[in-house]
C-alpha cells in the first residue's frame, strides 16, 4: 500500500466528502478545462501526489483558478489516499508539460515512476469511493 495526496478547493472537497467519491476528471468537474490544449487537463484521470506539499500546491492552484473565474476564495482540502499495490499508475502528463519535460500531450513512453521523480505527481484511470475503486 502506498500513500498519495489529492488537493482541491473547498467546493470540490465538500463534494468529495458528501458523495464519498473522488471522481475522475471530466468536463463537468474540472476547473482547468478539459482537452488537448496547453495547460488543460486530460479527462478520465485522478491526479495524485506522493508528497503532501504537492497536494497542497494542487489545492492552491485550484483556488487560484476560482479567483480568476471571480468565484470567492475557499479553504483548501488535501485528501490522504492509501492505494493498493495492484492499482495501475500512469504519469501525470499535465505536470510533465507544465515543468517543461514534454512540449505536447503524447506520453512518449513516460512511466509513473519517472513522473513521480520529476514532478511528485502521478495519475490513475479510476475514481475512488471510500469503500474501493469506482468508475
Amino acid at each position: 500500500m502506498v500513500i498519495y495526496y489529492h488537493g482541491t478547493n473547498e467546493m470540490n472537497g465538500l463534494s468529495i466528502l458528501n458523495d464519498r467519491l473522488l471522481m475522475r476528471t471530466s468536463a463537468e468537474n474540472s476547473i482547468y478545462g478539459v482537452g488537448d490544449g496547453h495547460w488543460q487537463t486530460k479527462s478520465g484521470y485522478v491526479y495524485l501526489s506522493t508528497t503532501i506539499e504537492k497536494g497542497m500546491d494542487f489545492a492552491l492552484s485550484s483556488i487560484k483558478k476560482l479567483v480568476e473565474q471571480k468565484i470567492p476564495y475557499s479553504t483548501v482540502y488535501v485528501f490522504k489516499i492509501a492505494l493498493q499495490d495492484d492499482i495501475e499508475l500512469y504519469p501525470d502528463m499535465d505536470e510533465l508539460e507544465i515543468h517543461g519535460f514534454v512540449d505536447d500531450d503524447s506520453d512518449l513512453g513516460w512511466t509513473a515512476e519517472e513522473s513521480d521523480a520529476l514532478t511528485d505527481s502521478i495519475s490513475v484511470k479510476q475514481g475512488f469511493n471510500f469503500g474501493g475503486a469506482s468508475n
